[in-house]
């Protein structure tokens, strides 16, 4: 009887000291019509307070930095190279041993991608 409520005593204790799914990035996207047969793609992301977005364009020697995938489709193409906008914060970070870009949660992390078809 005492193993089977140490049993049930553990199982209880493994279920309830599962970690949380934390989603502290909140994406959202707009199109925006930028003349003839021209968009503006824009990607918002609400960061939760004490948290941090690495840039696109952070060293490879670094973090996993954010990355947009885009399926090709014919008569669609990507104009430039995307821009972002936001908290921003650049520097040495020791935990990776190089500089690193990240957006903070002082304001949006956006990022615009112009398209033309």
């Amino acid at each position: 009887m005492k193993n089977l409520f140490a049993i049930i005593l553990f199982l209880f204790t493994s279920i309830l000291s599962q970690a949380q799914i934390l989603t502290p990035v909140k994406w959202s996207f707009e199109i925006e019509k930028a003349g003839t047969n021209e968009y503006k793609l824009r990607y918002i992301a609400k960061i939760d307070k004490n948290w941090a977005v690495y840039s696109q364009y952070t060293s490879d020697d670094g973090p996993v930095p954010t990355s947009i995938n885009y399926e090709q489709k014919d008569g669609i193409e990507l104009v430039g190279k995307a821009v972002e906008k936001g908290s921003k914060k650049e520097g040495y970070d020791p935990l990776f041993d190089t500089n690193v870009i990240k957006f903070l949660s002082n304001s949006p992390f956006v990022i615009e991608q112009k398209s033309k078809s």
